[in-house]
């Protein structure tokens, strides 16, 4: 089944995903979504997630770059993300570099370079976030994050100070590209921004190694062709609901699926799928059919609709 990546090239997130499927040697298909609201395409897949990237396979689709990691992990497991056998570790690190390393670095670009950036982009990532744009508190924030951003960097030269290659030791792996996308993001911002990167030669030098990783084989494709796939297909997904699951819920029940923080609104489908890890609802609409959309269950609360 074609593996379709919808995106956009600024995306620092999408970015990770990039490199999951460069590290995993695979061919996916490019299409490219707007980095701001509206995205009738791309909802009408996710049944309302509208943040990057989504990966599409067949009538299944995957929501954020966790629950995209663990999908290509399952599907492709070599080369594994996790060379080390360190599966906790990799994840935790991964939760931490996607929250508040990415926070702080990204609060960090925005206050020294928000003018690279129009008006109606600050507009649609304040409303991700529930708040007024204000780009003078962007500005005086600047350094408070930067603070928090040099102590991260120096953890990230500690893990590198054995002189391991990669963070996993002498192979790339999901702690890699999961440290790597927001310190990738900053060079979006100059010279203003990289600046921090300067006393950290083992991080500069680290991070000229994750980018020969690549991005795997692209091709372009487009959204009518991914709407076309998807409404073609049968969803893949067996279900099952752990029937200890604390919410009480089962197959079949109506639920809503929404992000902890930065979301807009909720997902809303039949429940599928529910463990541990995942989530995932069965929704439907006369433009894609029947779809199934894939959630981790870190950073996602789910309830009865």
């Amino acid at each position: 089944m074609e593996l379709l990546l919808h995106h956009y090239w600024g995306s620092n997130y999408a970015e990770k995903a990039r490199l999951i499927l460069g590290l995993k040697g695979l061919t996916w298909g490019s299409v490219i979504i707007p980095d701001i609201m509206p995205k009738p395409d791309l909802v009408v897949l996710t049944g309302g997630y509208s943040k990057t990237p989504v990966l599409q396979i067949g009538a299944d689709i995957y929501c954020d770059t966790k629950r995209i990691a663990d999908e290509l992990e399952t599907r492709f497991p070599q080369p594994t993300l996790y060379p080390d056998g360190a599966t906790g570790i990799g994840r935790v690190v991964q939760y931490w570099a996607d929250g508040a390393f990415t926070l702080a670095g990204g609060r960090y670009l925005m206050g020294r370079s928000h003018e690279r950036w129009p008006a109606e982009f600050h507009a649609d990532r304040a409303a991700l976030w529930g708040v007024p744009v204000d780009l003078d508190r962007m500005v005086r924030s600047a350094e408070r994050y930067r603070q928090q951003l040099a102590a991260y960097l120096e953890w990230i030269a500690m893990m590198l100070a054995d002189g391991r290659r990669f963070l996993h030791g002498e192979k790339p792996g999901l702690a890699d590209v999961s440290v790597s996308h927001i310190l990738w993001f900053l060079e979006t911002g100059g010279e203003k921004a990289t600046d921090i990167l300067i006393p950290f030669a083992s991080i500069r030098e680290w991070l000229a190694r994750v980018r020969t990783i690549g991005h795997g084989t692209m091709r372009e494709s487009s959204a009518a062709q991914a709407i076309a796939i998807a409404r073609a297909a049968t969803p893949q997904t067996v279900a099952a609901v752990d029937p200890a699951n604390v919410e009480g819920l089962a197959i079949g029940n109506t639920v809503s699926v929404r992000a902890e923080i930065a979301g807009r609104d909720p997902v809303i489908g039949s429940l599928l799928l529910l463990s541990g890890q995942h989530v995932a609802v069965a929704i439907e609409n006369e433009t894609v059919g029947r779809v199934v959309v894939h959630f981790p269950r870190v950073g996602y609360v789910v309830g009865c609709a």
